[in-house]
């Protein structure tokens, strides 16, 4: 049974993300989108695993990669996200045999909203919460980026929409 999948697109033409977020919005795998900056442009947790994608979400009009990864023990709590506070998506590669580790220590962490296992190209997920952008730097410069067994971190910052 699939737990679902994380899909990353990166966009070469910045005025083709709101069309596309119309598109995804639509979309019934889709379960949540965000707009983020980062190394990629908009990130979709969607029900289907990552080889099953709907062609709408394949085929958006301007994207130029498109990154997949399956979940493999989905560490969401059902908690709100709050659109007063600032997040980051992270995707982080871990030392295999440090995995369980860290995602206990990072799931663990106030400021961590959840934890997921992934395969596929990164080793977990997490969404990471603050009062600002610089204190979710905080947190990823003083409490995960030493973390024993991290090899690899990629940090994607929410744009939340309503506010622009």
């Amino acid at each position: 049974m699939s737990l679902g999948s994380y899909v990353l697109a990166r966009f070469n033409d910045a005025e083709k993300l709101l069309p596309a977020m119309r598109t995804v919005r639509s979309c019934t795998p889709v379960e949540r989108w965000h707009a983020v900056d980062g190394h990629v442009h908009l990130v979709m947790k969607v029900s289907s695993p990552a080889s099953a994608l709907p062609e709408a979400i394949t085929h958006l009009d301007g994207v130029e990669a498109i990154y997949r990864y399956d979940i493999v023990k989905d560490g969401e709590k059902h908690k709100p996200i709050d659109p007063a506070m600032a997040h980051a998506y992270l995707f982080l590669e871990i030392e295999i045999v440090k995995l369980d580790k860290v995602r206990a220590i990072l799931a663990a962490m106030p400021e961590v909203l959840f934890c997921t296992t992934t395969h596929g190209g990164c080793d977990l997920v997490a969404l990471v919460s603050g009062g600002s952008f610089d204190a979710i730097e905080h947190t990823i410069n003083d409490k995960i980026r030493m973390l024993d067994g991290l090899l690899r971190l990629k940090a994607n910052y929410v744009i939340e929409l309503t506010k622009l």
